[in-house]
């Protein structure tokens, strides 16, 4: 006798096998695709975030540097401010009979530097 219900089963079982195989393989796939998906947005997102750091850091540098550009013209108005006095007090001394050495020593520059200084400032205010 032949047994037609075990080889009935076998195939049965055959392909039971064959579609949980393809939904295996199915899901798998669709696991695998959102994994690229995810790893696309995430990147995506990395790149945005490293493009808004930039920016960031190119406004910030901007900022910085207008204001040490209004600094040194502060400090360049405060500098020729702080010569012009000086001058003037150097001419002063002068006026006063006061003599080259002594004025050097006080302003911490050279005779040679001071009368060359003194004659630019005198032929400006001429």
């Amino acid at each position: 006798m032949v047994k037609r219900g075990s080889f009935g089963g076998t195939e049965r079982r055959a392909e039971s096998y064959a579609r949980q195989r393809q939904q295996h393989d199915a899901a798998a796939a669709r696991r695998a695709e959102e994994l690229q998906l995810q790893v696309a947005r995430d990147l995506e997102a990395e790149g945005q975030r490293a493009a808004e750091a930039q920016s960031r850091l190119r406004t910030d540098a901007l900022r910085r540097l207008r204001q040490l550009g209004k600094d040194l013209d502060r400090l360049r108005r405060d500098e020729n401010a702080l010569l012009t006095d000086r001058d003037e007090l150097i001419l002063q001394l002068r006026q006063l009979g006061s003599n080259w050495n002594s004025i050097a020593a006080a302003a911490g520059l050279s005779r040679q530097a001071l009368s060359m200084r003194a004659s630019k400032t005198q032929g400006r205010s001429r």
